[in-house]
């Protein structure tokens, strides 16, 4: 007997079923329940309620919930002796082994045929023609007769291409196994042939549509079985075409005996709009006098904004309607792209959710370490080697143990390789750990360990499979258990796998699962490492994991199409746009909707037409819309998350049109859904607090944040208050005292970090005291090339500074030579070796010898000219350190040889000839290099260390010494004083300091920036000598006495005299200091007390806890407009300083703080003599407006 039960969506046919299904167990005889997939766990749920309800719980277990594919694989089991069925993921790899068979030769796929997910897609494409009841003896015989035709020639290739795979899979997959779609077809026959169904009582309920085998199935069941009954949500009398499908699939199992009326009653308890809604939905009829409160739209911002909206509605009906989450449910059009909102909001909101999405495993953090070895077995990159490493599930050994690898080794391991840019064979090799400096040393020795630990048994087993392969015996079994002991006894898989959560576990067991299909299918086919990790990727790609519900009272994630639940009372649509909802996409394999639509024409229908697509789209939604009893939402994004515009669905705008009086409701609209209604949580309430900075509403602030004490969380109130509103943006960030002098507990600061921390305190923060630093490889552009060059210099001009004759004396070829010398062995010692280095990068480094060799031409061109010399090389100012200085004299007492000594042709036109220069020991036979001591408190100070590149000095003619800096710049350097005030460019000055501090006896004689940068070379001496200069012009500043300005001056007009022709614009002016860079030594006094107040000053508000993202704001000779750290600074997106303010410098500050201005200088300097060309007298210089100093912004200028 055959029992067909239709309704509409009010009227619970489902109830009814279960009515019928609770008699026939309390009858004493066993219910078999057919149900899709995913309703199983519901459905059991519900019957046990039900037979709880009236008592008899102890009849449940008569009742049997399974779905068609165990009810066939039940009847092929009991009477015939099949094969095993292959599960997904076996047909994957069968179809995998067909398309890579040589003997199967395609016309149409030949190209796409090796792209990743070509065999999921075939095996997608021969599940279609299947599930449609044609086999590939049918499709076959179709493209053998000769009244098929498709109109296509090259629709035709397609289908025989596919025709020839799908044979080819078919074959190999009955050797071995059966296929579950040809199961439910089989088990038909054998239900129809054999008494499985007879005194059975089947019920069928929660189908939408059925394939051909399913009714084929499903009709002898009707027609064999003692009792069957069938559920449907439909109606025959509807005009509206919602059933259209779903009234064919009746008619196929009653035999055309007829359909039953529907059954209309509100047997749901469905709400008034509800029913409406789901009675004249896709209808022309409005009907604008019916009660809609329970059915509401709202539109959103964004997905974000939407799912805040839906819970903090969902909080307010459990707390003011008091609905049960379980009660809940809500719906989403495209379940990918709102599952990760939908997380966000609910934990914001406290609400448990459970998500019936089944999740893809392709992208879980344990199939990436799997994958990732796979990769980096087929091909042992460095990008590949280091995704395999960073796998958070990967373990090495450790003893007798596993252990995982830190962050810090995985850092280490990762910056090495970014570093020295390693690739191919050179991971295979022990990393180089003594040809380095020491910091990079360190890094080798910690990468090398994990090299050994994590890398080293990969290679191993890559070895081990080539080895295989090279013999052809590396078939899929071999490697499959060569993969699987790897991860058991070299990564630690069942380690990491037992202490992570019950979900991981679950996709370990699903992994093994295609670890054994591979093995079960592959057998002894020769299979690589690259096709063995093509063929597991794309199983994983098409392998899903749903996990069951963690909590009994949770609301119900799910998706528009498949979800359905029980006592649901409210429901909430979800990203209700335009191609969404309903969903309107489509999957035919290999086939597009068009060529799917002509092979349905010519007789071979493998899935639904368009028209009755669009019908079953439609029923998908109505039933999704009536999912719920009490209350219905339709809510709709205007942007999605990737920012594109989305256009209501035709659901949003029909039902508006239809009932007039619901209205479109906005869910950032303050009025009716503000603070009150969104502050449903302790985070909500944070996040809306937090928002409301950098507006002007101050009553709604102050609202919240009565709200925030009232519920304990004052603390948060006041901490927000104090970091935003107690001080302006350009002030927001400070640590505590006591946390900044952990964080910066060191009492050493280098010079060149101090520079940075006169330039931005939070740029100091972030790299020095976070040390979050950008990671920089081995190229010719960065430090250690500018090393490269220093080191040259050093090296150069120590061997030659007793020496200085033999030194002027070295042509530029002699130059050349001696840097290439020095700077190989630089490489060798400091960059890595030979191995480490490409052959762009010692392309681009062997040109360093021209940089080199012009800074060495310009060094002889000064020193011939002054009488500085250099003493000290690398200078490192530490405790108790002591340099003993060199015979800058040498052994000869004679007078130095001038340029203009060594003229070719004597100058007939020279008024009178320069005197000589003289070069006198100095007295001083060692110097004290100290660190400066910069006192910040009672018990703090800062010692102030660092290396200079050179010291030079001179002895007077008056005995008296004087000592300076100098500085080599590869990217040029222009000195300032006004600048040096404000803490810029105050490295040199403040060894300087240290220096004569150290020493009373030796006298400041100033700094210099000696530009190393690359020249263009000219075949003359004296063009060459030019154009060095030009593009070399010294930056400096000199202490200016007596005796200074007199070496000073002396060395612009003998320097100019050598390099100028009449074609050159070097002159003896450009030579010099500007006007403003020559304190004299009583100025100097000043600037060394305004120097160390700044650094005081500046230090002591670091300890402090003062990190303001202020930078310094100045200009420099040579650059283009105001110049600060933000210009460059990798931090700027998180300083919150993004109208860029800061202290601009003031450049009339040398006058107010030294005395000391252009005029000034111009009065108290000679000027030297004119070139043959002369100058061009120079406009007086413009007094620029003063500003007044800010109290208390810790620096000299003013902010702006």
């Amino acid at each position: 007997m055959t029992e067909i039960i239709t309704g509409t969506a009010c009227a619970d046919v489902t109830g009814k079923l279960y009515d019928k299904i609770y008699d026939t167990v309390r009858s004493g005889r066993t219910a078999t329940v057919v149900v899709p997939d995913q309703f199983v766990f519901e459905t059991e749920k519900a019957l046990f309620r039900k037979c709880v309800s009236e008592g008899r719980s102890e009849l449940f277990p008569l009742i049997r919930v399974m779905t068609i594919a165990k009810l066939s694989d039940d009847i092929v089991l009991k009477y015939s002796t099949e094969k095993p069925p292959a599960d997904d993921i076996t047909k994957a790899v069968i179809m995998y082994n067909a398309v890579r068979n040589r003997g199967v030769e395609l016309k149409s796929l030949g190209r796409i045929a090796r792209k990743p997910g070509f065999a999921s897609k075939m095996v997608k494409t021969v599940s279609l023609f299947k599930t449609a009841g044609i086999d590939c003896a049918k499709l076959g015989d179709s493209l053998e007769s000769e009244d098929f035709t498709l109109g296509s020639a090259s629709l035709l290739d397609k289908v025989r291409d596919i025709y020839a795979l799908y044979l080819e899979y078919d074959q190999m997959l009955s050797q071995n196994f059966t296929d579950k779609l040809d199961i439910t077809m089989r088990a038909a026959v054998l239900a129809s042939q054999n008494p499985y169904f007879e005194d059975m009582h089947v019920f069928v309920d929660g189908f939408n549509t059925f394939s051909g085998s399913q009714l084929m199935l499903l009709r002898t069941a009707a027609e064999r079985a003692g009792v069957s009954c069938f559920a449907f949500v439909c109606d025959k009398t509807d005009d509206r075409g919602l059933f259209r499908t779903v009234l064919a699939d009746i008619d196929a199992l009653s035999g055309g005996a007829g359909i039953p009326d529907a059954d209309r009653s509100n047997s749901r308890g469905m709400s008034g709009g509800i029913k409406r809604a789901s009675e004249l939905i896709y209808s022309n009829t409005p009907d604008p006098d019916a009660d809609m409160s329970g059915v509401r739209v709202v539109r959103a911002d964004d997905i974000y904004c939407e799912m805040d909206f839906i819970a903090a509605e969902i909080k307010r009906l459990a707390a003011d309607e008091g609905m049960r989450y379980s009660e809940i449910a809500v719906l989403c059009s495209s379940p990918d792209e709102y599952r990760s909102p939908a997380e966000s909001a609910f934990s914001k909101y406290e609400i448990p959710m459970f998500c019936d999405i089944p999740e893809v495993i392709l992208n879980a953090p344990l199939t990436n370490l799997i994958l990732s070895l796979l990769r980096a077995l087929d091909e042992p990159t460095a990008e590949n080697l280091l995704s395999y490493v960073r796998g958070s599930f990967l373990r090495v050994k450790d003893g007798d143990g596993f252990r995982a690898l830190s962050f810090a080794e995985i850092d280490c391991f990762d910056g090495y390789i970014f570093k020295w840019q390693l690739h191919g064979s050179q991971l295979e090799q022990p990393f180089i750990t003594d040809k380095m400096s020491k910091s990079d040393a360190a890094q080798a020795v910690r990468a090398e360990q994990v090299r050994q630990d994590a890398v080293e048994p990969l290679l191993s087993l890559r070895r081990r499979i080539l080895e295989r392969k090279k013999s052809g015996e590396c078939t899929g079994k071999w490697l499959t258990e060569a993969i699987c002991s790897f991860l058991f006894a070299e990564a630690g898989i069942e380690n990491a796998v037992l202490s992570a959560d019950d979900s991981c576990r679950t996709l370990w067991d699903m992994l093994v699962q295609i670890f054994e299909a591979i093995y079960s299918a592959l057998g002894d086919t020769a299979v690589t490492p690259g096709d063995y990790y093509s063929l597991f990727r794309d199983i994983c790609a098409e392998t899903t994991l749903a996990s069951p519900p963690q909590l009994s009272d949770c609301v119900l994630l799910g998706d528009t199409g498949r979800t359905r639940a029980d006592g649901i009372r409210a429901v909430f649509i979800a990203g209700a746009n335009y191609g969404c909802f309903p969903d309107d996409s489509s999957s035919f394999g290999l086939f597009s909707d068009y060529e799917a639509e002509i092979l349905g024409d010519s007789g071979l229908k493998i899935a639904l037409k368009q028209e009755e697509m669009y019908h079953s789209s439609r029923y998908q939604a109505y039933r999704a819309l009536t999912l719920a009893t009490r209350k219905l939402y339709v809510t709709y994004p205007v942007l999605n998350t990737a920012c594109t515009t989305l256009a209501p669905s035709e659901i949003v705008t029909g039902l508006l049109e239809l009932f007039p009086q619901i209205r479109e409701e906005y869910a950032g609209d303050s009025e009716r859904f503000g603070d009150e209604f969104y502050c449903r949580s302790g985070k909500a309430l944070r996040g809306r607090y937090a928002s409301l900075f950098g507006t002007k509403s101050d009553d709604r602030r102050s609202t919240l944040k009565k709200a925030l004490k009232l519920s304990g969380d004052s603390a948060y109130a006041d901490r927000l208050d104090k970091l935003v509103t107690e001080r302006p943006a350009a002030y927001r960030h400070r640590l505590s005292p006591k946390t900044s002098e952990k964080l910066f507990r060191s009492a050493r600061v280098s010079a060149t970090k101090l520079e940075k921390l006169n330039k931005c305190r939070f740029e100091y923060f972030c790299q020095y005291g976070l040390k979050i630093r950008e990671r920089r490889s081995l190229n010719t552009g960065n430090s250690d090339v500018g090393s490269a060059v220093h080191y040259v210099l050093e090296k150069t001009l120590s061997e030659y500074c007793t020496k200085m004759e033999a030194f002027f004396k070295l042509d530029r070829k002699a130059l050349t030579d001696i840097s290439e010398k020095y700077l190989r062995e630089y490489a060798d010692e400091n960059l890595g070796g030979s191995a480490y280095r490409t052959q762009a990068f010692n392309y681009m480094y062997s040109g360093l010898s021209v940089t080199c060799a012009d800074m060495l031409v310009l060094l002889q061109n000064e020193f011939k000219s002054r009488r500085y010399r250099p003493v000290l090389f690398e200078l490192q100012f530490r405790e108790g350190n002591k340099a003993r200085l060199p015979d800058i004299a040498g052994d000869s007492d004679s007078d130095q040889l001038t340029l203009d000594d060594i003229r070719t042709e004597p100058d007939e036109n020279a008024e009178q000839q320069p005197e000589k220069i003289k070069i006198l020991p100095l007295k001083t036979g060692e110097l004290s290099i100290p660190p400066l001591r910069i006192k910040v408190s009672d018990r703090l100070t800062v010692a102030i260390t660092g290396i200079v590149d050179r010291a030079d000095m001179f002895r007077s003619e008056g005995g008296s010494e004087y000592i300076r800096i100098v500085d080599y710049k590869t990217g040029g350097h222009a000195f300032k004083l006004s600048n040096a005030l404000y803490g810029v460019n105050t490295q040199m000055l403040v060894y300087l300091i240290a220096l004569c501090d150290a020493n009373p006896d030796v006298y400041p004689g100033g700094v210099s920036y000696l530009t190393a940068k690359m020249t263009e070379a000219s075949s003359k001496e004296s063009g060459l000598l030019a154009l060095l200069a030009n593009g070399h012009l010294p930056s400096d500043m000199c202490v200016a006495d007596e005796e200074t300005r007199k070496e000073m001056e002396q060395f612009a007009e003998r320097y100019a005299r050598a390099v100028t022709t009449e074609m050159d614009s070097v002159s003896a002016k450009k030579l010099l200091p500007k006007e403003d860079a020559q304190p004299t030594p009583a100025q100097f006094q000043k600037l060394r007390q305004e120097i160390l107040s700044q650094t005081e000053n500046v230090l002591r508000r670091l300890y402090s806890g003062d990190i303001c993202a202020v930078p310094t704001i100045y200009t420099e000779e040579g650059k283009s407009g105001q110049q600060k750290s933000c210009m460059y600074c990798r931090y700027m997106a998180v300083c919150g300083n993004q109208e860029l303010h800061g202290v601009v410098v003031d450049d009339e500050i040398t006058e107010k703080k030294l005395g000391i201005s252009k005029k000034k200088a111009e009065k108290k300097t000679a000027k030297p003599e004119p070139t043959d060309k002369g100058e061009n007298p120079e406009k007086p210089a413009r007094k620029s407006k003063k500003t007044e100093t800010p109290e208390d912004s810790g620096f000299i200028g003013e902010i702006k």
